[in-house]
């Protein structure tokens, strides 16, 4: 189940240490399957009660239970694909949620799967992804759509080769920053020149002073400011491994510790060249980076080796998400995606569907 690095040091002299792999939800367990596809967005925390959101397939659900070994309650759906013609006519799997002015924000990557060609590498249709927002001010019991919030500068028509399935702005993480002044959206375009497996991860931010983080208000972080449109514009990569080998940087997400004081944010490696040939995952993996700023991001440094890529009878371990036990930040959960051999609900005799694990991480800073 992947091969991790039991502790590794951060350049700070942080230790971090990672506990074994543990199933939080099997396959079609509460009937989900292909989940937590988007990672995990925590709604409520608590000794007793846990509340997130998740996407499973193409839709969005919220899950409940006492703990994380115990997400028992019967799912809810919350978020479903939008009508054809609308920019979420394919998808909407919830990635981050955000509480500001009493609501709470969830944002969603939104898949538009109309005119384009199949992604054979995971048998499934063709995607342009951007990302949504939906607003709900009961608790997240229901959700209310708000619109597209970041779309890539390149349209959906463009493609590096004509088979290009996937494409747009999408593999994200986001968060209110420590002081709750604004949200960021860390993301991947996979329209770039070098081809969709080599995005890199890219950051938006919205303030949360002058009301909820909708439509427009978004911009692009570009040559070192926030100044880009979200919804089109320009944007300068924050980690970018392209130099190291055809290495795509992808869903970048990031929490707060207040235990070190900084963001700590896990990300996907992945390097095409991998998988494709059958080599082992040398590079492929699950990271980890930390900042003050949620600009400058130092470590880099892995944590799990297993293929980043969503490809057919592969194994793969996406979308980590790190919680955080308590407020003080040292201890949690890493939450991601799995599986040992992948396929879709729709070719389970390939292998399965990806499924929720865990593993125990702790930080420690050395004195």
């Amino acid at each position: 189940n992947g091969m991790p690095i039991r502790e590794v040091a951060l350049p700070d002299g942080t230790n971090v240490r990672i506990g074994k792999q543990e199933v939080l939800i099997r396959d079609n367990d509460l009937g989900l399957r292909s989940m937590p596809s988007q990672g995990v967005a925590v709604i409520e925390n608590t000794p007793s009660r846990v509340r997130l959101l998740l996407a499973a397939a193409f839709s969005s659900y919220l899950v409940e239970g006492t703990d994380f070994q115990h997400l028992t309650s019967l799912p809810r759906l919350v978020l479903g694909p939008g009508d054809p013609g609308e920019f979420d006519n394919g998808a909407a799997q919830v990635f981050a949620v955000v509480r500001a002015n009493s609501k709470l924000y969830a944002f969603y990557q939104a898949e538009d799967i109309e005119g384009l060609p199949a992604d054979t590498l995971f048998g499934i249709s063709g995607f342009y992804l951007s990302i949504g927002l939906a607003e709900s001010d009961d608790e997240g019991f229901t959700w209310v759509k708000k619109g597209q919030i970041i779309r890539s500068a390149k349209p959906k028509e463009w493609a590096i080769d004509p088979r290009q399935g996937g494409r747009g702005i999408g593999l994200a993480g986001g968060l209110a920053d420590s002081s709750g002044k604004y949200a960021y959206i860390f993301y991947t375009d996979l329209s770039t020149p070098q081809g969709g497996t080599a995005g890199q991860i890219s950051v938006a931010r919205c303030s949360l002073d002058n009301g909820p983080p909708l439509p427009g208000k978004w911009k692009k972080y570009f040559n070192g400011e926030f100044s880009e449109q979200g919804l089109g514009g320009r944007e300068t990569t924050i980690i970018d491994l392209y130099s190291t080998g055809h290495s795509g940087a992808r869903y970048g997400r990031p929490t707060y510790s207040k235990s070190l004081g900084k963001y700590v944010m896990v990300f996907n490696v992945t390097q095409a060249k991998e998988w494709a040939d059958d080599l082992p995952p040398k590079n492929s993996g699950i990271y980890l980076a930390v900042s003050d700023d949620l600009i400058q991001w130092i470590g880099k440094v892995k944590l799990l080796s297993n293929y980043s890529q969503r490809v057919l009878g592969k194994p793969i371990a996406v979308a980590p998400t790190i919680v955080f036990d308590k407020d003080d930040g040292s201890s949690g959960w890493m939450i991601y995606a799995y599986s040992a051999k992948l396929s879709t609900s729709r070719l389970s005799s390939v292998g399965t569907p990806t499924y929720m694990v865990g593993r125990r991480i702790s930080f420690e800073r050395r004195h």
